[in-house]
């Protein structure tokens, strides 16, 4: 995290919020070490708590917090055991920026805030999948009880309404949205570090474009809910 970060508050609710589309995203399942690997290779970023009232002490994460709670995530499926996934999926609902000038804290009581969003940044989420018996389709970001957790989702829009003049702008001028630099580090990194995902699923191998890094091959058919499922990762070539 840089140094001196300062949060802009603003007293006004009605302040126009960010307006985007066309969101490219980034599905991946990737071990702790891989996620630390990453998070360098993006250099100095904020991770910053969006959807919830808090704090402004709370609002930002540091990378090492957010390590820490996602080695929690991985451990426990290296152990064969199911995630807390409500809790992981409030944890992990934040945004990446390289500029806080892409976000503001809006007051909503006593040092209470909720952090919106003005121009184009990274949004994380927790990532599951579904997988439908029916067509042997694996589909992402469906979240449910027969669902699959599977990492995370950086995602990153390609168009958006800029609040101050209203015009419809695309997300390619890196000195207006310099988030698109960091993005384009997020994706070269999966290249380079994870693989569409080989299952194996009623007699057939099915490659799927939601990702997983080589680190987690040598134990994600520990994974429970793959398991329950009678499905299994491809880990040998």
């Amino acid at each position: 995290m840089p140094h001196d970060p300062t949060l802009r508050i603003v007293d006004d609710p009605s302040i126009s919020t960010l307006q985007a589309s066309k969101w490219l995203q980034q599905q991946m399942l990737i071990d702790s070490i891989e996620m630390e690997s990453l998070l360098q290779e993006m250099g100095e970023f904020y991770i910053v708590k969006v959807g919830a009232i808090v704090s402004l002490e709370k609002a930002m994460i540091s990378t090492s917090l957010f390590l820490s709670d996602f080695r929690r995530y991985i451990e426990a499926l290296k152990n064969g055991e199911l995630p807390d996934i409500m809790s992981f999926r409030r944890l992990f609902s934040v945004v990446i920026t390289s500029s806080l000038d892409a976000l503001f804290a809006c007051t909503v009581g006593p040092d209470q805030y909720v952090i919106k969003v003005t121009k184009p940044i990274i949004q994380v989420q927790a990532h599951a999948m579904h997988h439908s018996t029916d067509d042997n389709k694996f589909r992402p970001m469906v979240f449910g009880p027969d669902c699959i957790t599977w990492g995370l989702q950086f995602a990153y829009p390609q168009i958006y309404q800029d609040p101050t003049t209203m015009q419809i702008e695309k997300v390619s001028d890196e000195n207006r949205c310099p988030n698109t630099l960091l993005f384009r580090t997020i994706q070269k990194w999966q290249r380079k570090n994870t693989i569409p995902t080989p299952f194996f699923v009623n007699d057939k191998k099915v490659n799927v474009p939601m990702r997983i890094g080589t680190n987690c091959l040598s134990w994600i058919n520990q994974h429970p809910q793959l398991i329950n499922q009678n499905i299994q990762v491809v880990t040998l070539f």
